[in-house]
């Protein structure tokens, strides 16, 4: 029986990090390379083995989170930097997804430990202004308790290029706050269609209210 080989996942719209893939570009040296564009605005050429195995997930507007030249690799404030950036590179409606985003410095690791120093133990990362950028003036190690405290309890939702409080989103849906947390953290439902689908319509198809 002949083996089919898997069709590669690199096709136009699919996503690599900050990359969003365009269209096939040029062949080089026998492999292809793809236009892609980055969330930053630029396009560049990309080769397919570099998108697969994720070693390229910007146009090099993200810094290279695999670098252990500094010798911090693996330490707790290195695990602190990389989340820091991995969290505002994806869609997280809490952080990337809402435009909360690193300053340039921090791009640099020296630049980040210069500014932060190393993390004690039980500290971790805190936004003081938690609505605020990831900066020097507004972050600081923090105890679990002390974040806690400091906690946004406000989850911004967008639906449709518009991006607004979940309370709001629930206001002009006409649900409520508890039924679209459960179709969101629950159930696991896409964010449109927790928003848009009416509570009623559930009842038509014979269903629980979700």
């Amino acid at each position: 029986m002949e083996t089919r080989k898997p069709k590669s996942k690199v096709r136009p719209g699919a996503r690599f990090g900050k990359l969003t893939v365009l269209h096939k570009g040029t062949k080089r040296k026998g492999h292809w390379y793809w236009v892609v564009a980055c969330g930053c605005g630029n396009h560049k050429e990309v080769s397919a083995t570099n998108l697969l195995n994720r070693s390229t997930q910007s146009c090099g507007c993200l810094p290279n989170l695999g670098n252990t030249r500094h010798g911090y690799h693996g330490t707790k404030t290195y695990r602190a930097w990389q989340g820091m950036h991995q969290r505002c590179a994806g869609n997280d409606p809490n952080y990337g997804g809402r435009g909360i985003r690193v300053c340039r410095r921090w791009n640099s690791f020296g630049n980040f430990l210069a500014d932060m120093g190393d993390a004690s133990a039980g500290m971790s990362i805190d936004r003081i202004d938690t609505n605020g950028h990831y900066s020097p003036s507004n972050c600081r190690w923090a105890t679990s308790k002390v974040q806690n405290n400091n906690r946004r309890n406000t989850i911004y939702l967008t639906v449709k290029g518009r991006t607004m409080e979940m309370s709001k989103w629930c206001e002009e849906m006409k649900i409520s706050r508890s039924l679209l947390w459960q179709r969101l953290y629950r159930l696991g439902w896409p964010v449109e269609k927790a928003v848009l689908q009416p509570a009623i319509e559930s009842f038509r198809h014979g269903g629980k209210k979700a």
